[in-house]
């Protein structure tokens, strides 16, 4: 469970990164 959560997280915060720079560029 443990290595699904480490695995998928780095993939949310790029993803909420991704997010948050395009709201701010627009």
């Amino acid at each position: 469970m443990w290595i699904g959560i480490v695995s998928l997280f780095p993939e949310m915060f790029q993803a909420l990164t991704h997010y948050g720079i395009t709201r701010r560029a627009i």
